[in-house]
């Protein structure tokens, strides 16, 4: 079936029902999905719309969306991780200085060794932590689950090592 060229406006009007609900499926937050279509056009509009070729119009839009969920997820995700890692959790009952002063040398040392891990290392091992499956980071990364596995196994020996020295 031959498609014709769609300028961004036709492609909205024919097709952000069904990037809306490919960004859902694909993990986006439901109060972040306007957002996601409108970066899906916007990048739709940055490539002068669509251009007969390869893939139909909804393949295309559907590639694109696919990318900004991904992005959407790991925007996500850093936030949700640097939320969860600096806070300072109160706990009913005043802790005494003594231990609130460990408390806070225990987060800061886990912090820096965190940060010592090479990022590709570290982000497999906080997307774990979190609860992603590592088919899920594999997917999120755009790399082989066969990597995730591997990248986790090495971010747990150097957090093990650090923590031995």
């Amino acid at each position: 079936m031959e498609h014709a060229a769609a300028d961004a406006g036709q492609l909205f009007r024919q097709h952000s029902h069904y990037v809306a609900a490919l960004l859902l499926r694909s993990g986006v937050h439901p109060s972040a999905v306007d957002d996601g279509v409108q970066s899906v056009f916007i990048v739709a509009n940055h490539y002068g719309g669509y251009r007969p070729g390869a893939a139909a119009p909804r393949t295309w839009l559907g590639a694109i969306a696919i990318r900004i969920a991904a992005n959407m997820r790991r925007a996500r995700q850093r936030k949700i991780f640097s939320e969860m890692s600096y806070a300072r959790y109160r706990v009913a009952s005043t802790p005494s200085q003594d231990a609130q002063l460990g408390q806070e040398q225990a987060v800061a040392r886990l912090r820096a060794e965190l940060d010592a891990i090479p990022a590709h290392y570290r982000d497999a091992l906080l997307s774990f932590a979190m609860g992603y499956t590592c088919e899920d980071i594999a997917a999120e990364l755009d790399i082989p689950v066969g990597t995730v596995y591997s990248r986790l196994h090495t971010a747990r020996k150097l957090l093990r090592a650090a923590y031995d020295d």
